[in-house]
């Protein structure tokens, strides 16, 4: 009898651990979280793993929330298509606030201001504003803010890149006479490359935002908690002293 006893109450041991596992697994939700891992300070490899401010902020995201984010790859152009589509839950990466990408998604809390602006080569001598940009060869990351405003530029010759490293490496070689980007990436771009330099005339500013699929509130509700209280946190500061301040 005392066999059966014990036998029994280690099954029900084993069915109450087993239901508090799972009441885990409900409880921390994992949201499939696309970025572009080339736009350096927010996110970009290092020794293969993508780092950043937007991985920081991410990190600091799951530890207030218990959600947990899974971070994927995926080339600035195509992370629309798939959150449209459910591939993604959200984008947090270095995007812009647009009232065209409003009509696809909802965005949430802003947590970071930008501008745009032109990168020439050192050597360029006629480029000084985008009212001199008339003629010239420009280049462009494809599906970026900096591509519809490029688009808008009269008189310009466009050239739309997939990565804007590509973009740099065509500045570089002369194929292409300037570059219209964030200035953070701008300022990234310039600190690594000498001859390259920011032009003082700023095209526009924005916002960014995580953007969250329209048919997922609770998302964009938890998201928004979060970053409430991370902006203008000491946490916060510490990011920005980590990636952005000079």
């Amino acid at each position: 009898m005392k066999k059966i006893i014990g036998l029994l109450m280690v099954i029900f041991t084993l069915v109450g651990c087993s239901g508090k596992k799972e009441a885990a697994k409900e409880v921390q939700k994992t949201y499939v979280i696309g970025m572009s891992a080339d736009f350096a300070p927010f996110e970009y490899r290092e020794n293969g793993e993508i780092v950043g401010f937007d991985v920081d902020l991410a990190k600091e995201i799951e530890r207030k929330t218990g959600i947990k984010l899974e971070l994927q790859d995926i080339a600035f152009a195509g992370l629309l298509p798939a959150l449209q589509t459910g591939k993604i839950d959200a984008i947090l990466s270095g995007m812009s606030v647009t009232e065209e990408r409003k009509k696809a998604v909802n965005f949430s809390t802003a947590y970071f201001n930008v501008s745009q602006v032109i990168v020439v080569r050192k050597d360029e001598k006629d480029i000084d504003g985008e009212d001199t940009l008339a003629g010239k060869n420009v280049g462009v990351a494809l599906g970026t803010t900096s591509d519809t405003i490029a688009e808008k530029i009269e008189g310009i010759n466009l050239t739309k890149y997939n990565k804007t490293y590509e973009a740099i490496l065509a500045l570089n070689t002369a194929k292409i006479d300037a570059i219209v980007l964030d200035y953070q990436q701008a300022r990234n771009f310039v600190g690594q490359n000498k001859d390259l330099m920011i032009v003082d005339d700023e095209l526009a500013k924005e916002e960014y935002a995580i953007a969250v699929n329209k048919k997922n509130d609770e998302l964009l509700e938890i998201l928004n908690g979060a970053l409430n209280d991370i902006v203008g946190s000491e946490f916060y500061e510490e990011l920005l002293e980590k990636y952005i301040t000079e």
